[in-house]
């Protein structure tokens, strides 16, 4: 189970690199599988990555 406090970091990371990069479904696709990931592993950093979630759907909404 070690394993996914890495994966969780990994997709987080990603995530932001894939929004910040403007290409914002893959970023909203790798922050969900974080939120996954900490959920499964009840890590505490989940509730800081499900809020970067609503702030970019949020954004997205805003440029529609």
């Amino acid at each position: 189970m070690n394993y996914r406090w890495a994966e969780g970091d990994a997709a987080d990371l990603l995530g932001e690199i894939c929004s910040v990069r403007g290409d914002k479904a893959n970023g909203r696709k790798w922050l969900k599988k974080a939120v996954g990931c900490r959920k499964e592993i009840l890590d505490p950093k989940v509730k800081e990555t499900e809020r970067k979630l609503k702030v970019k759907d949020f954004f997205s909404e805003l440029e529609d």
